[in-house]
């Protein structure tokens, strides 16, 4: 019976994504026509290539918080749900600065042409596919737990805020073209808050110190990537050159700015040992092959 209600449930996840992608298409043929439903579905396919980056950091950690929470380690499983969802939204900074400011130049490139609205609308699709990662960790744990009742019909009724709110500014007061994206961005970061409220008790960690380990981080990381792209968007005439330093600016940017501000101590310890150990191992065999014998004729 519990298997039964915990395949029920997972389903009702699932479902809420797919209506979530093809209620969008619906909604947006309906109230704009083809057109925005065309750049719709132009905003869609990036966020799938965007969402495979955030997937591969999620898979690889996805087994270490599950044996962590199954020893009932909270201390490191919460270590790990932070530093997962950090990581998954520092790796898609990347694209998010640059479709912010150049998204225009990025989708002519592309597709070879300009498409109306879709730059905006790109955007936001790939603001909201990013703050859906903010919580990743914490749903790996609500699905350790087995519960998914409670995650499940919450997030099932703020669908249903979501397109009863989308529909009211689209159809009654004829909203703009980027309404239902903007509408998603919100619901999908209150959702956030959802699923950090769900898995909490799990965890022992409350909402605020999610906040303050996670969102507090990233925040302050995208601020200072946006400002350098910023300056570089204002500073240069519209090119496809621009386009690359801006790109080169924001990968430059984002490195220091993630161990400085986004990263803890005992992050930045972390990484070190990673690192000493990586040399060491690369100098180890430098020397192996040096002392190999010679062989001549």
């Amino acid at each position: 019976k519990e298997l039964m209600q915990f395949a029920g449930w997972d389903a009702v996840l699932a479902g809420i994504w797919r209506i979530r992608m093809q209620g969008s298409q619906l909604i947006l043929n309906w109230g704009f026509g083809t057109a925005v439903n065309a750049a719709n579905s132009i905003a869609l396919q990036a966020s799938n290539y965007q969402n495979a980056v955030a997937m591969s950091i999620l898979r690889a950690t996805q087994p270490a918080i599950i044996s962590r929470y199954s020893q009932g380690d909270l201390a490191t499983t919460r270590r790990l749900v932070q530093t997962c969802s950090k990581y998954m939204l520092y790796a898609q900074m990347g694209l998010l600065i640059p479709l912010a400011f150049e998204g225009a130049t990025i989708l002519r490139l592309w597709l070879g042409k300009d498409v109306e609205h879709a730059p905006l609308i790109v955007f936001l699709t790939a603001t909201w596919i990013a703050l859906n990662h903010l919580t990743s960790g914490q749903q790996i744990v609500t699905y350790a737990t087995g519960n998914l009742r409670k995650f499940s019909l919450a997030m099932l009724g703020l669908e249903f805020v979501l397109f009863a709110a989308a529909a009211l500014w689209i159809f009654k007061f004829e909203g703009p073209v980027w309404s239902l994206a903007a509408l998603t961005v919100v619901v999908t970061f209150v959702g956030n808050f959802v699923r950090a409220a769900v898995a909490g008790p799990s965890l022992h960690m409350p909402v605020m110190e999610w906040v303050r380990e996670t969102v507090w981080p990233v925040t302050l990381v995208a601020m200072v990537a946006a400002c350098a792209g910023a300056v570089v968007h204002f500073t240069m005439p519209a090119s496809t050159f621009r386009l690359l330093v801006l790109v080169a600016v924001t990968g430059i940017v984002l490195a220091p700015s993630v161990w400085l501000l986004g990263m803890e101590s005992w992050e930045r310890d972390q990484f070190r040992r990673v690192g000493a150990k990586i040399w060491s191992l690369l100098l180890g065999r430098f020397h192996a092959s040096d002392k190999s014998p010679q062989t001549g004729p």
